[in-house]
């Protein structure tokens, strides 16, 4: 009962800590040690399972690490999508040909090996501007498929955007730490491989690899990110996917309000820490 945290606080804290304890034992390769760290939290009943690792979690939502299309309830946009897939990839291309280095997103440094090989190229979220013009004026297909879809424009926490993977980049295992949410990836640049490259070398997998994701381009991608997933890319060139955030299936309406109420505290939260930062600074 002494180890039990007492309150939100408390748990937030163990949360950090246990996140960052996982990324320095990775560095020494103990993913054993990692494996009995994230069992005594579900013990304690702080996360759901050893690989779905919440922090704010929603009950009575179908906890699943991969979806079908149908199953989903989205099947119709995401094959439109899939329908339009190289006009996708052209448009995804250009605005990553065209897009300034100020209005690029890199990924974590905690959990990518080179952070400025993991390039996000936001179109919707990130408290930025939803559906901007400067992006918008480059893919006008994507752009219209997607900014009238509320499941994806009204996601909480959510985004739409181009992901880029350079090569020889390793993406740790990590989580989104919700259960709320769908991630839909499209691919559409998947390195074709030379003759001493494997199909293993460009991956995604899931739960510590009881799931394995080979992307085929034009070939649609649904999970549930709260679950841990883990990129490599040792190919010789980048991998490029369009990434969508869904609103859970099971989610009802007074669900989402409660959700919403949330991320509304949340991010003032956030303000009112960064204000506090600011006047100390």
């Amino acid at each position: 009962e002494q180890t039990m945290p007492q309150n939100q606080g408390e748990k937030d804290e163990l949360y950090v800590y246990s996140e960052e304890l996982a990324k320095e034992l990775r560095k020494q390769e103990k993913v054993d040690v990692i494996d009995i760290m994230y069992d005594l939290m579900v013990n304690l009943g702080l996360y759901p399972s050893r690989y779905q690792r919440i922090h704010h979690r929603m009950s009575d939502l179908t906890p699943n690490p991969v979806w079908t299309l149908e199953d989903s309830g989205y099947d119709d946009k995401l094959k439109e999508l899939e329908d339009n897939w190289e006009v996708i990839r052209d448009e995804a291309l250009e605005l990553i040909r065209l897009t300034p280095e100020q209005n690029v997103t890199y990924g974590m440094d905690a959990i990518a090996n080179i952070k400025e090989n993991w390039k996000h190229y936001f179109i919707h979220g990130n408290n930025g501007e939803s559906f901007p013009s400067r992006v918008c004026d480059v893919t006008p297909t994507l752009c219209n498929l997607l900014k009238d879809y509320p499941p994806a424009t009204m996601c909480p926490l959510g985004s739409i955007k181009i992901s880029y993977i350079a090569p020889g980049t390793h993406i740790e295992p990590h989580t989104s730490n919700v259960n709320f949410r769908l991630r839909a990836q499209l691919p559409l640049f998947v390195p074709p491989l030379n003759e001493t490259e494997t199909s293993d070398m460009v991956k995604m997998y899931i739960n510590g690899g009881q799931y394995k994701i080979d992307w085929e381009p034009g070939k649609m991608v649904l999970f549930d990110d709260g679950f841990e997933h883990e990129v490599v890319n040792e190919s010789s060139q980048p991998r490029v996917l369009l990434l969508i955030d869904l609103v859970h299936p099971d989610m009802t309406e007074p669900m989402f309000r409660e959700l919403t109420d949330w991320v509304k505290q949340l991010q003032q939260n956030s303000i009112q820490q960064q204000e506090m930062m600011e006047k100390q600074a």
